[in-house]
């Protein structure tokens, strides 16, 4: 039997979702201040004439070729699924 405080999410319960879950649901005040004085400068950034486009790809694919020829820059290239098929 549970008590009245006991909140299951996605089939857990117990000290996970005490200490993790729970409180990455509901950020505090101060918290979420923090994350836009960081990703506030990021959004300013990408708005100036001179900032580099973003590169856009369809869900579900691989991701963009520039990805490809950045790393193969390096003479590395990425490995493509889990090898099995």
């Amino acid at each position: 039997m549970t008590d009245s405080t006991t909140m299951v999410i996605f089939g857990a319960s117990g000290d996970l979702n005490r200490r993790k879950l729970i409180p990455a649901l509901f950020m505090r005040a101060d918290s979420t201040e923090l994350a836009w004085q960081l990703i506030d400068p990021i959004l300013s950034a990408w708005r100036l004439p001179q900032a580099q486009p973003l590169i856009e790809y369809a869900a579900g694919s691989w991701g963009p070729t520039e990805a490809d020829d950045l790393i193969a820059r390096s003479g590395m290239e990425w490995l493509q699924g889990c090898g099995l098929h």
